[in-house]
């Protein structure tokens, strides 16, 4: 089974302002698509549970919070 992942508008834009500011925006635009990579394969395997549907994710130098709507 594969997700579909679809970033917020909030989060979409928190993260465009960090890559415009960054100093490591290959590693970043890297992280992000692993991150997509990854939710799309196995969301609920990716990260730590925080909560009863929340998860987050790390992936340097990104971190993401997360769920999962199956």
């Amino acid at each position: 089974m594969s997700y579909r992942v679809i970033w917020s508008r909030q989060a979409e834009t928190k993260l465009t302002r960090l890559w415009v500011a960054s100093r490591q925006r290959h590693a970043m635009t890297e992280a992000g698509n692993r991150l997509d990579e990854l939710l799309a394969k196995r969301p609920h395997e990716v990260g730590e549970s925080r909560s009863r549907e929340g998860r987050v994710a790390f992936i340097y130098p990104l971190g993401v919070s997360f769920f999962v709507d199956d």
